[in-house]
C-alpha cells in the first residue's frame, strides 16, 4: 500500500508539472508579436549605369516608372522584413564627346525581387522607418536608341547585356496606419553589383545600376 501511495503521489506532481509546462508554452507563444501585410507600391526610378571606364560617354540620369506587390512580415512592432516583385525601369542618358548633337540613351526593363529587414521608429501619429536589404533582378528587354536633327535609331541590345542582376538597397520613409489600411512613402538607394556589359568577354569595359528610387504605396493587414 505505501509503493501504490508513493507512486500515486509521483504521477500527480508528474501530471502537475506537464500542465504547468503546457501552460508556460501557451503563456510563451500568446505573447509574440505577429503581423502579415500586403499591398502594392508605385513610383519613379532616377536611374544611371556607371561604365567604367567612362572613356568618352557623358553620362547623365534618366526617369524610370516602377511598380508592383509588396509583402511584410512583422516579428515585433519594431522589426519586421518585407519582400517585394516589382516592375523596373532602369538605364541612361549619354552623349559622346565630340557629337553634341547626338543624344542617345539605354533603356532597360527589369522584374526586380527586393528583400529587406526593416526597422520602424516607435513615434506616435506618423512613424519614420528604415530598412536595408538586396536584390535580384531578371532583365526583361534592353533598348539603345540614337537620336540626332537626322534620325532616330533604336537597337534591341538585349543579346549584349547580362540577364540577371544582384546588388543592395538602404533607404528609409514615413508610414500612417488608418485601421489596417497602412499608408506609406519611401526613398531608396539601389546599387546593382554585377557587370551588365557581356558583348565580348575580354573586354574590359563594365557597367553597373544605380538609382534613388522614391515609392507610394498601401498595405492592409491581412492577419
Amino acid at each position: 500500500m505505501l509503493k501504490n501511495y508513493i507512486r500515486r503521489i509521483i504521477k500527480f506532481h508528474e501530471a502537475k508539472k506537464s500542465r504547468l509546462g503546457l501552460f508556460m508554452i501557451m503563456l510563451l507563444f500568446s505573447n509574440v508579436y505577429s503581423k502579415v501585410d500586403l499591398g502594392v507600391m508605385a513610383g519613379m526610378n532616377h536611374a544611371t549605369l556607371i561604365s567604367e571606364p567612362q572613356g568618352l560617354l557623358m553620362i547623365s540620369n534618366n526617369q524610370y516608372f516602377g511598380a508592383g506587390a509588396v509583402g511584410e512580415y512583422h516579428f515585433s512592432k519594431n522589426v519586421s522584413i518585407r519582400l517585394g516583385l516589382l516592375y523596373l525601369g532602369k538605364g541612361t542618358k549619354f552623349k559622346i564627346q565630340g557629337l553634341n548633337e547626338v543624344n542617345a540613351k539605354l533603356d532597360l526593363e527589369n522584374l526586380s525581387l527586393p528583400f529587406s529587414i526593416n526597422y520602424s521608429f516607435s513615434v506616435p501619429y506618423i512613424q519614420p522607418y528604415i530598412h536595408t536589404g538586396l536584390f535580384i533582378e531578371y532583365n526583361l528587354t534592353a533598348n539603345l536608341q540614337y537620336k540626332s536633327p537626322d534620325y532616330i535609331s533604336n537597337e534591341d541590345v538585349k543579346d549584349k547585356i547580362s540577364d540577371h542582376n544582384f546588388g543592395y538597397l538602404i533607404g528609409g520613409g514615413f508610414k500612417k496606419g488608418i485601421g489596417k489600411l497602412l499608408v506609406f512613402t519611401e526613398i531608396n538607394y539601389s546599387r546593382g553589383l554585377l557587370n551588365l556589359y557581356h558583348m565580348d568577354m575580354n573586354s574590359d569595359s563594365s557597367i553597373y545600376t544605380e538609382g534613388i528610387q522614391i515609392f507610394l504605396g498601401f498595405k492592409y493587414t491581412v492577419f
